[in-house]
């Protein structure tokens, strides 16, 4: 089949790319401004923070975490699967503990007091089955693959998707399906999403020795430090009911850099190399939407977890464009 998608941020090009492995030709449109995947650190840990998510997405993030596996290496992007540490300053040990608590009540596999960090802070948690992938890495190898693989991509292009066709400014292509992958970019037929922002910074830290990601809770301004290799560390998890999609606030720096601080004093001489901003595309109930009418599936809401669950959404877009059902389909939200 021909089909187009519309959006290029993370569920736009591995929803491209499942598609494409599967035989299907595929036209991209991009706007080219920005993403709400550049703005992502790459954190596959959907159980480690503080408020525990729906249990579909832990569900949707199990089955992407085994598609990452593979494909990963695949790209030739940088991934790692060795678990998360989850640690609080003193004063907030309890966070740690409500976290276990929920998470054994779950059903969900972890342990505490198995990392050094525990030594110094007083208190950390395991997760052994998260991890992290290299998320700009990421992005860059999916393009390549896509094009490589035959796909065309028509960038700075300003599309709106229907059912079997994609309009521009120039004209109307017929297709056999078409994704809408916009993100917040398709509020005009999604009016109940909304923006949430999220700030985060590159740090050069060879003073630091993280090897997992860490979390750290914090009642007010929690922390996530990513590696990149090379003693390279992402620091983020800001969270602001905003829809600015402007640079990084000072208020931002702030916080993510005296908690990295906190957390390990080597970070007092990193240095910053990049930082980034921008807006989440989230629904009222935080939950992701997959939602078929025919000739034409929605995928949007992916809030803070486009990475962690988009492989296995991408697997559920495939399954409704290839059973040619018409109706929605097992939806993670309601539009």
């Amino acid at each position: 089949m021909r089909i187009g998608v519309v959006g290029a941020g993370i569920a736009g090009r591995l929803t491209a790319l499942a598609l494409q492995g599967r035989g299907h030709e595929v036209v991209i449109y991009d706007h080219g401004r920005a993403r709400a995947s550049e703005v992502a650190a790459g954190l596959l840990s959907p159980l480690s923070g503080r408020e525990l998510p729906a249990t579909e997405i832990v569900r949707l993030a199990a089955r992407s975490l085994v598609i990452w596996r593979s494909l990963a290496p695949a790209l030739g992007v940088s991934f790692a699967a060795e678990g998360t540490i989850v640690v609080a300053l003193r004063g907030d040990h309890a966070l740690v503990g409500e976290l276990a608590r929920g998470l054994r009540a779950r059903g969900v596999s972890c342990s505490e007091d198995l990392d050094p960090l525990a030594g110094r802070l007083g208190r950390a948690l395991f997760l052994p089955d998260e991890g992290w992938i290299d998320a700009p890495q990421a992005l860059r190898a999916l393009a390549e693959r896509l094009r490589r693989g035959g796909a065309i991509e028509h960038e700075g292009v300003c599309a709106q998707p229907r059912p079997r066709e994609v309009v521009t400014a120039e004209r109307r292509e017929p297709y056999d399906w078409v994704i809408d992958c916009r993100g917040l970019g398709a509020r005009v037929d999604l009016p109940a999403l909304r923006g949430v922002r999220g700030e985060l910074i590159l740090v050069d830290a060879p003073d630091v020795e993280l090897r997992r990601p860490v979390r750290v809770l914090h009642a007010r301004t929690p922390l996530y430090v990513v590696p990149r290799g090379r003693r390279r560390y992402v620091l983020g998890a800001t969270l602001l009911e905003s829809e600015d999609d402007g640079p990084i606030s000072v208020r931002g720096v702030l916080e993510l850099l005296s908690m990295a601080y906190a957390l390990d004093a080597g970070f007092a001489d990193a240095q910053i190399l990049e930082t980034r901003a921008g807006c989440r595309p989230t629904l009222p109930d935080h939950l992701p939407l997959v939602v078929a009418e025919p000739g034409l599936v929605r995928v949007n809401g992916l809030y803070r977890h486009g990475f962690v669950i988009g492989p296995a959404l991408a697997e559920r877009v495939c399954a409704l464009v290839e059973g040619h059902r018409t109706k929605e389909v097992r939806p993670c939200a309601s539009a």
